[in-house]
């Protein structure tokens, strides 16, 4: 029995400190066996009592040279999901961080940036004399199937700039923006969707045209100015342009004459999708005007003939004939 005895009172001086306190450094730890300190690392010494499989395990987070998070760990001797960093942690040479594996970049491809967007309104408005208007226009002699504005008599066409006949544009509504015309006003609107907007205009008149009442023979011709013919920017954004317009051209081989004039405002408008202009026109001549959005049209918004029984003269005074139209795209 004595050694049966010996042996019970042995065993706790033996084995009694796993579990016990341990310190490194300034660390605390346990004692542990080492198979059992899986998520730190081991020192030896610091448990002297204990079999040469227990050793003091002790607990600290480290970051590699990048800023990577990770665990002390001996290496070798331990798991590491990642990879073993030196020199971050305290301990002997084989206490190394251990720093997991960065995850793989996604590949779920990043969204494409929204695609940008413009709307683009061209917008023309046109005066112009058409081929047939009763009372007013006549046949072009030796001219077949042109007409040419009435005249004073023959007897008076000899007086410098004073009159005579003058050819029409030959021709009824055309959404042409190359059709022949008195005046031809254009705008070009950009509006974008990254936030911001852009605009031009283009004018011009057609050539005047002086025949000789009798024989048809052309006399003279003359192209009037556009200086009194432009848009002006009232407002503009991203998503609306107001655009103020202003018109007005004469003859120019006839001193004095009245001039045709055109006023109005165009509106494009991107968050109610349409286009308006609202004016006013003189009595005489015929007037058109036609939009496209986005490559897509024309679309005509207006269209108004001379006013019955009206001719040149009552170009007198200023515009009084309402011109609007809209359209919605």
């Amino acid at each position: 029995m004595k050694p049966i005895v010996w042996l019970l009172f042995t065993l706790p001086s033996a084995f009694g400190a796993i579990g016990g306190s341990c310190s490194y450094n300034g660390l605390k730890g346990t004692c542990q066996k080492t198979s059992n300190c899986g998520q730190g690392f081991t020192v030896t010494g610091a448990c002297p009592n204990d079999p040469t499989n227990v050793k003091c395990c002790l607990s600290k987070s480290c970051t590699s040279t990048s800023g990577q998070s990770g665990l002390c760990k001996n290496n070798p001797g331990s798991t590491c999901s990642g990879s073993f960093v030196k020199n971050r942690c305290p301990g002997p040479s084989d206490v190394q961080c251990c720093v997991s594996q960065a995850p793989a970049p996604s590949s779920t491809p990043k969204p494409a940036p929204e695609p940008v967007t413009n709307l683009v309104v061209q917008f023309w408005l046109k005066s112009f004399i058409p081929l047939n208007v009763p009372d007013v226009t006549s046949p072009w002699p030796n001219h077949p199937g042109k007409t040419m504005l009435n005249g004073i008599p023959q007897a008076l066409e000899w007086v410098p700039n004073f009159g005579g006949c003058f050819v029409t544009d030959q021709r009824s509504w055309s959404s042409l923006t190359t059709a022949s015309a008195r005046m031809h006003s254009e705008a070009r609107i950009l509006l974008s969707s990254q936030g911001t907007y852009d605009w031009t205009q283009t004018h011009r008149c057609g050539r005047t045209v002086k025949v000789d009442c009798d024989d048809g023979a052309e006399k003279d011709s003359a192209t009037a100015s556009t200086k009194d013919m432009g848009f002006s920017l009232r407002s503009g954004s991203s998503r609306k342009v107001v655009l103020d317009y202003s018109g007005k051209a004469s003859d120019p081989l006839v001193s004095g004459a009245p001039k045709i004039d055109v006023l109005g405002t165009l509106t494009v408008d991107w968050d109610r999708r349409s286009v308006e202009f609202n004016g006013k026109v003189d009595d005489f001549p015929a007037f058109e005007a036609y939009v496209v959005v986005n490559g897509k049209g024309p679309y005509a918004l207006q269209k108004l003939g001379e006013k019955e029984g009206s001719t040149a003269t009552n170009l007198l005074g200023g515009a009084n004939r309402a011109f609007s139209g809209k359209i919605l795209f």
